[in-house]
């Protein structure tokens, strides 16, 4: 092969693989768009449920005790997590009797 059949092949490859970064690129910024919302829902309805705490109780709450509900929500709610299996799902050996070596 000459020297333009090599640059040609070898540019033929690099538009390939630019082309497959694109792809790539486009699907992560749509990742990225989606994980942006899910992020400004969750500070939403933080701070929905930051005001609707304050105004029952009438005084200031304190910041761990609402960051510790933020997060049993999002576990609750959130795709990202997944569930640890229940111990009945788990197939456990049966112990015999132990016996002495």
């Amino acid at each position: 092969m000459n020297g333009h059949g090599r640059i040609l092949t070898e540019l033929s490859i690099l538009s390939c693989q630019n082309g497959e970064l694109m792809r790539a690129n486009d699907a992560d910024l749509v990742v990225m768009r989606d994980l942006d919302l899910q992020l400004k829902e969750y500070k939403q309805k933080y701070e929905q449920a930051k005001t609707e705490l304050g105004s029952v109780k009438g005084a200031p709450i304190p910041i761990l005790f609402l960051f510790t509900l933020l997060m049993r929500w999002v576990a609750a709610n959130s795709q990202l997590i997944l569930q640890a299996p229940k111990l009945d799902d788990l197939e456990l050996p049966r112990l015999g009797r132990w016996r002495p070596p």
